[in-house]
């Protein structure tokens, strides 16, 4: 599928979302968001990535950006909080 421009894409925004999710996580860590704008900021900062390099944000392209970045965050370390 390496030809096909669509597939390129998506496999670019799974790639964007993975890196997003940690951004978004090191960002809340390093408080400069909070814990509920993690997944807000993920998204925006792959919504962000593609818009410079001139990809059209539609509605197609939101959905899977929204389920990569679901992915990404499903797979992260989980963290033990201590009550």
């Amino acid at each position: 599928f390496p030809g096909i421009p669509g597939i390129v894409v998506i496999d670019k925004v799974v790639e964007l979302a993975g890196k997003s999710v940690n951004a978004a996580e090191q960002m809340k860590k390093s408080n400069q968001i909070p814990a509920d704008q993690r997944k807000a900021t993920a998204v925006q900062l792959v919504k962000d990535y593609l818009t410079v390099a001139n990809v059209e944000i539609t509605p197609d392209i939101e959905k899977i950006i929204d389920g990569a970045v679901e992915a990404a965050v499903f797979v992260l370390p989980k963290t033990v909080v201590a009550a």
